[in-house]
Order: C-alpha cells, then sequence, then structure tokens
C-alpha cells in the first residue's frame, strides 16, 4: 500500500484550508436572523399580544401565589 507521505499530508490540509477559507470571504448576503424574522412578522398579532398578556398575568398570579405561601 502506498500511504502519504506527512509533507503530502500538509500540502493536502494546507489546499484545503485555502479553498475553505476563499468560500468564507465570497461577498455572499448575510443570513437573516431567523428569530428577527419570525418575530418581525408576528409582533404585531392581535392572537400573539394576547397570548403576551395572558402569559405575563400568569406569571404575575404565580408570583402572588408564591408569596402567600
Amino acid at each position: 500500500m502506498n500511504h502519504p507521505t506527512l509533507e503530502e499530508r500538509v500540502s493536502s490540509l494546507e489546499a484545503q484550508l485555502l479553498q475553505l477559507n476563499s468560500l468564507l470571504k465570497t461577498d455572499r448576503p448575510v443570513a437573516v436572523n431567523w428569530l428577527d424574522r419570525l418575530t418581525g412578522s408576528i409582533s404585531n398579532d392581535e392572537l400573539f399580544l394576547e397570548a403576551l398578556a395572558q402569559g405575563r398575568s400568569i406569571r404575575t398570579e404565580d408570583q402572588a401565589v408564591d408569596e402567600v405561601v
């Protein structure tokens, strides 16, 4: 079997590293943050705002019960 020498392996790794670096440096558009896109699409939705209000109400009630106990 013909195994590559250490120099050949390092050379191959260097070439692959250069290729990866060139891929990273391309002028691709920056990906939009999926969370910003999601929250932006529902932030003014009536049902979403109602769900937030109900969640806030439940947390407030739970805190009041914890303080009594």
